[in-house]
């Protein structure tokens, strides 16, 4: 108990003495606010999500049942399972056509909202 409490006035005593360090606060460059974006998101991923969920469990159940058939073969699997590698869900930046949208090894840029 002794060592408990010598520990946490070691330590209150530590950070006492440290000088306190000013946030490095970079001003970030204002950015456009694309509502529209963001509502189409959220209205694409109440189908979206549930139908990759699926596609990704029944997959990661094949790549598991192809390594078990291969006697373990990792590789097998692996290539098996990224089949349907990529995001859950979409993001507003996805359907203005700033990030690719990734399913498997195709990627490709939605530029839905027109910008």
């Amino acid at each position: 108990m002794r060592a408990i409490l010598v520990a946490l006035l070691l330590t209150a005593l530590t950070l006492a003495a440290a000088p306190p360090v000013p946030a490095q606060m970079d001003p970030a460059s204002p950015r456009e606010r694309r509502p529209g974006s963001a509502l189409l998101a959220a209205a694409s991923n109440i189908v979206y999500a549930p139908v990759r969920l699926g596609l990704t469990v029944c997959n990661a159940w094949f790549g598991g049942f192809v390594g078990f058939i291969n006697l373990d073969d990792q590789r097998g699997a692996r290539d098996t399972m990224y089949i349907t590698n990529g995001p859950g869900f979409l993001q507003p930046r996805m359907l203005a056509g700033e990030k690719p949208v990734q399913f498997g090894q195709t990627a490709f840029r939605p530029n839905i909202t027109g910008r």
